[in-house]
């Protein structure tokens, strides 16, 4: 019996231990689950938000006017295409240049019943083969295109020995075999000759000349340019195929109700969707054509007409034609509403009735006062002001509303 006494105490400070433990868990687990509705709302409540505020500049107040614009190809053009002559039909025998593509002075174009037709720069459409002996402004014309390829020294308008050699080299070059023609019929007294004893004996035949016909020239008034359509391999060429092109050239178009919204000289910023703005020149004010339609004629006298502005960089260099299609604006500052001024944004004024204005404005120790202003003028979310207090000032923090 004397064994069993300390064995029956141990297990009675053993259990009295569980027992304290198990209201110390228990007790720490209610508080947790216990939550005060003070505690709840607290938490519920977003976490308050530090002020907004904004720093008083000095400087001019611009006004600005922006319009919507567009990168655009400089101008289009339909560059009519002639047939062989004394065929019974003209096709498309090969189109190596397709719409996107860009051609150039001497490029081939098209290939029309196995022979090509060759692009110049040209101010009028070519209208007659050109041989030996021709002379005029469309000699002139191709001869200055040869003289660009580097295959002719220099351009005087008279087709002669020189310019034939440069034309078979054209043709040659593209990996054709240049066209030759026989000479004008000579006249019948021509066509002889007298010996010493008056005997009249026939002469030989001058042999056929290098030339190139009216169907293998296609005129462009500015090269390079970019080619927009073209007839197909298998179509037939008449008289009214023609290729499309626009001029390799790019500038920024601005649709104006009128001419002196913006004038030709006005230096402007352009910003372009996925370029960069740059400063540019509006070089000219142009009015705009429009389609012909079923009502165009009627209300052509209660149209008033419209206008675009042609806008080119102001450093002369061209814009991306990656560009060309994308939006754009374009910008002109005009007189300075306010000079040396007091800027804050907009936001942080409190308009008066009276025209003036209240700003919050922050002090050394961090507090806000509010202080009365007078607003000069008002430009895109910025205003100019002034006021005699002297805590307005530039650097100071103003509290936006």
């Amino acid at each position: 019996m004397k064994g069993t006494r300390p064995r029956r105490k141990w297990w009675i400070v053993a259990g009295a231990i569980a027992l304290a433990g198990a209201l110390i868990v228990g007790g720490w687990a209610v508080a947790l689950t216990f939550v005060s509705p003070q505690q709840v709302e607290a938490a519920a409540a977003p976490p308050s938000q530090a002020p907004l505020l904004a720093t008083i500049e000095r400087g001019d107040l611009i006004e600005t006017q922006t319009w919507p614009a567009s990168v655009a190809f400089a101008g289009r053009q339909s560059i009519p295409l002639a047939g062989p002559a004394e065929t019974a039909r003209s096709v498309v025998t090969k189109a190596p240049v397709t719409p996107g593509g860009q051609v150039d002075r001497g490029a081939v174009i098209l290939e029309v019943n196995g022979n090509p037709v060759f692009i110049f720069e040209s101010a009028f459409p070519f209208y007659r083969d050109l041989g030996l002996g021709d002379k005029g402004p469309d000699v002139l014309a191709f001869q200055s295109g040869l003289v660009g390829l580097g295959l002719l020294g220099e351009a005087d308008g008279t087709f002669g020995a020189q310019t034939a050699t440069a034309t078979k080299a054209l043709y040659t070059r593209a990996g054709y075999t240049a066209l030759t023609r026989a000479p004008a019929e000579a006249s019948a007294d021509a066509a002889t000759t007298k010996t010493a004893d008056e005997k009249p004996t026939e002469t030989s035949s001058p042999a056929p000349s290098v030339y190139i016909p009216l169907a293998a020239l296609a005129a462009s008034t500015s090269l390079p340019a970019t080619v927009r359509s073209t007839p197909e391999l298998g179509a037939f060429i008449s008289d009214d195929s023609a290729l499309t092109t626009d001029s390799s050239a790019t500038e920024i178009r601005v649709a104006l109700d009128s001419p002196e919204d913006l004038p030709a000289g006005s230096v402007v910023t352009v910003a372009v969707e996925g370029g960069e703005s740059m400063p540019a020149t509006v070089t000219s004010v142009e009015v705009a054509t429009q389609a012909p339609g079923p009502d165009t004629q009627q209300n052509a006298d209660n149209v008033a007409p419209t206008y675009f502005a042609v806008v080119l960089p102001a450093d002369g260099s061209a814009v991306n034609d990656e560009l060309v299609g994308r939006p754009a604006s374009v910008s002109l500052q005009k007189e300075p509403l306010a000079r040396d001024a007091l800027l804050v944004p907009l936001s942080a004024v409190s308009v008066e009735t009276d025209g003036t204005g209240t700003l919050m404005v922050e002090d050394a120790e961090g507090d806000f006062a509010r202080v009365r202003v007078d607003i000069i003028a008002v430009q895109d979310g910025l205003a100019a002001i002034s006021t005699d207090e002297a805590g307005v000032a530039e650097g100071r923090r103003v509290l936006l509303g």
